[in-house]
């Protein structure tokens, strides 16, 4: 292999399948030498293997997920520039439509039921840092006051300073009419321009990073992972917390137990409202990870212990 044949290794992401079980799309990415980044795009496979199509024409599309209803399709595009944001289009495809504007990026996402909300996580930077004030570098910026023993993070750098929170942006009609800039006039020679992307609400808050979201079944509450507790400086511990929707001032409800020592990293509900999650147990003092699997567990209703279903000794769930 040569340095040249690195634009020929194709990565492809976890294919979407539409509910109507005949398509699938999937994220096709790979290293670009000419522009130094990665780029790729949405392709589109019938699943009898009659054909694909590309489906995007973005830098660099990737994350797709078909709506609950199969009418829209959602994925993150990120600029050569700019980072990740969500955007919406139909699902035959066709031309997106822009859904966020996080300073930093938008992390992960779920459609909420009906399809007609996404929750979504995205970095919140501190005001004054990473571009929050125009003309501020990062060489200008002030100095960190570092108390945490965890305050950096692998691939991404500082943490305490940019937690990631959740928000939920309501999905517009994608059939409706474009908006269009007002024109300037005598009585109003500089207007407004008009707003594009659809205002996001923040559902969490507090010196926290959360992880893995998902919806109730009815969509009125929002299932995420965070790690809240008092040691969380130095142990490996998170838990699985619910919020309620309809409430902006209520408090996350911790669902997992007090004695629970897991490392959550993926949720889910089921039809009935259990709740079911992937973790790793890490023994009495919330560090043992080494030789230790993922394993599955389920919290079958509000207040019930969590139990796991696969066999420590015979399954791994990780990645």
């Amino acid at each position: 292999m040569k340095p040249t044949d690195l634009p020929l290794l194709l990565s492809l992401s976890a294919p979407t399948v539409h509910p109507d079980g005949h398509r699938a799309v999937v994220a096709v990415s790979r290293p670009d030498l000419a522009s130094d980044s990665y780029v790729g795009q949405l392709w589109e496979v019938t699943l009898d293997g009659s054909g694909s199509r590309r489906l995007s024409r973005g830098h660099h599309d990737t994350n797709p997920r078909f709506s609950p209803d199969g009418s829209l399709l959602a994925f993150l595009r990120a600029g050569l520039e700019g980072p990740a944001q969500l955007w919406v289009m139909a699902a035959a495809g066709g031309e997106a439509l822009q859904l966020t504007e996080a300073k930093l990026g938008v992390a992960t996402y779920r459609w909420s039921p009906d399809s007609g909300r996404i929750a979504f996580t995205a970095a919140v930077p501190e005001e004054g840092r990473y571009g929050t004030v125009k003309g501020l570098g990062a060489d200008a910026e002030p100095p960190r006051r570092i108390t945490a023993l965890k305050y950096k993070a692998n691939g991404l750098g500082y943490t305490i300073d940019r937690r990631r929170h959740v928000f939920l942006v309501d999905v517009p009609d994608l059939s409706t009419e474009p908006v269009y800039p007002t024109a300037a006039s005598a009585d109003d020679p500089a207007p407004e321009p008009p707003t594009l992307v659809p205002e996001a609400r923040r559902v969490t808050f507090g010196d926290f990073d959360h992880g893995s979201i998902a919806f109730s079944p009815d969509g009125s509450r929002l299932a995420v992972v965070s790690e809240r507790h008092p040691t969380r400086d130095v142990d490996l511990v998170s838990h699985v917390f619910e919020v309620e929707l309809a409430d902006p001032e209520a408090e996350p409800t911790r669902l997992t137990g007090d004695d629970d020592r897991y490392g959550v990293s993926t949720i889910a509900y089921g039809p009935a409202g259990e709740l079911f999650f992937v973790a790793t147990d890490l023994g009495e003092t919330g560090t043992d990870f080494v030789g230790r699997s993922d394993q599955l567990y389920v919290i079958e209703r509000s207040g019930a212990s969590s139990r796991r279903l696969t066999a420590v000794e015979t399954v791994d769930l990780g990645e």
